[in-house]
């Protein structure tokens, strides 16, 4: 009996260097599948980060037509108060 017992502890022992080899490899998986995980994500937020830098370049130039034709607009209003004036024809909307 007294043979059995340092037998079974060295069985046990083992068992749970076993296991703990099981786990270990479970979690280098893990780790690799994280890894490539956040390698893609990163790819994923360089390129989102392209796209908003274009967005607002393109934002920009859109105000700037906005803006461009909003003073063209008023140029027009303007000439044509004076064609108005000029002609004596009643302001476009009145009655």
């Amino acid at each position: 009996m007294a043979d059995e017992v340092p037998n079974l502890t060295h069985q046990i022992l083992r068992e749970i260097r076993d296991e703990l080899r099981k786990t270990n490899h479970r979690l280098e998986e893990t780790n690799q599948r994280l890894d490539e995980g956040f390698k893609e994500l990163g790819g994923r937020i360089e390129r989102l980060e392209t796209a908003v830098v274009r967005m607002g370049k393109v934002n920009d130039a859109v105000l700037d037509e906005q803006i461009k034709d909003s003073e063209r607009l008023d140029g027009h209003e303007v000439r044509l108060g004076r064609l108005e004036q000029h002609t004596g024809l009643p302001p476009l909307g009145s009655k």
